[in-house]
């Protein structure tokens, strides 16, 4: 919950227009930020009462918020470029047998799963569904599925600040989501 407070915002004419200028806590990039937010009030035909009195609604709201709003940054990562990136940097040290293991998982389930998705909004919810795609396979299939990406995410942990620190003894893999 966001840490209550009580702002006027600053009101000031730009241009041929009355601006709205207050703080908002957002989470962006899986991080929460204070974010300086401006908003358009109305022409210069209005008085600074009446400016004040539009700008009134945006401020009450910004003043009870009650959760954080998630924004995605401009430089969102998705899983997919970062997996592009990561095989380029070739921090893929591993035995030939199990390198062929992580590009068929990654090739086969997370790519077409989860590839959209900016690696700093990737949530247990999201690898539940990811485990619940994959019913028709063993457990064991499942569970390297996933440790393959819990891989992949540690990786990104170290580059990016943000990502999930996701914990597998949260997950379900026997039964179906």
């Amino acid at each position: 919950m966001p840490r209550r407070r009580f702002q006027t915002g600053c009101l000031k004419l730009i241009g041929h227009s009355w601006t709205l200028l207050y703080w908002e806590d957002q989470i962006r990039d899986g991080v929460r930020q204070r974010v300086k937010v401006s908003k358009k009030i109305g022409g210069i035909e209005l008085s600074p009462r009446q400016a004040r009195k539009l700008a009134q609604p945006f401020l009450d709201e910004v003043n009870h918020q009650t959760d954080i709003p998630f924004r995605a940054s401009r430089n969102t990562l998705t899983l997919a470029t970062f997996i592009e990136q990561w095989r380029l940097t070739g921090t893929l040290d591993f035995k030939p047998s199990t390198k062929r293991a992580l590009e068929s998982s990654i090739r086969a389930h997370l790519i077409p799963k989860l590839g959209q998705i900016p690696v700093t909004l990737i949530t247990t919810q999201n690898v539940q569904d990811l485990i619940g795609s994959l019913l028709h396979r063993s457990r064991g299939t499942r569970e390297n599925v996933v440790d393959d990406l819990f891989r992949i995410l540690d990786e990104a942990r170290h580059l990016y600040p943000g990502v999930p620190a996701l914990k597998k003894r949260n997950l379900k893999f026997g039964l179906k989501t």
